[in-house]
């Protein structure tokens, strides 16, 4: 009787069966967190990155509809034209390229997450944000 109980009871060989299980089930969550933190960095780099350059770009464009065009499309090439993605460009002075006014451009990028369902969070929106003062030349 003692010997079935001793069988039992015993933990000899379970450790690494254990080890092996709890690794996996920790493994799977973290990858999936890991890839949704580097694309949520990754786009909040290129938004501000895109922000930036169509900012000066709009600043230093010779007319307002040459800027605004210049600058979509400059945001259309920094961003794979994806269809998520949006640009608000506004001036603190009305007509927009005047000497010494602030030209701002936002640009805001919907990426999808990956994660799984049952986290409820699908999508997230980065936005980036940038003042350029005007230099007339």
């Amino acid at each position: 009787m003692k010997n079935i109980y001793r069988k039992l009871i015993c933990n000899h060989g379970n450790v690494v069966i254990e080890f092996i299980l709890t690794t996996v089930a920790m493994f799977i969550p973290i990858s999936y967190l890991a890839v949704a933190v580097t694309n949520v960095a990754s786009a909040y780099i290129q938004v501000q990155d895109v922000a930036r350059t169509a900012a000066r770009v709009m600043a230093t464009s010779t007319n307002e509809a040459e800027g605004k065009t210049k600058a979509r499309e400059i945001v259309k090439d920094l961003t794979d034209n994806s269809p998520q993605v949006f640009l608000k460009i506004s001036c603190s002075h009305n007509p927009c390229l005047v000497d010494e006014e602030l030209v701002t451009v936002e640009v805001e990028k919907v990426i999808s997450l990956n994660l799984p369902g049952f986290t409820g969070f699908s999508t997230i929106t980065v936005r980036g944000k940038q003042a350029e003062v005007v230099q007339e030349v």
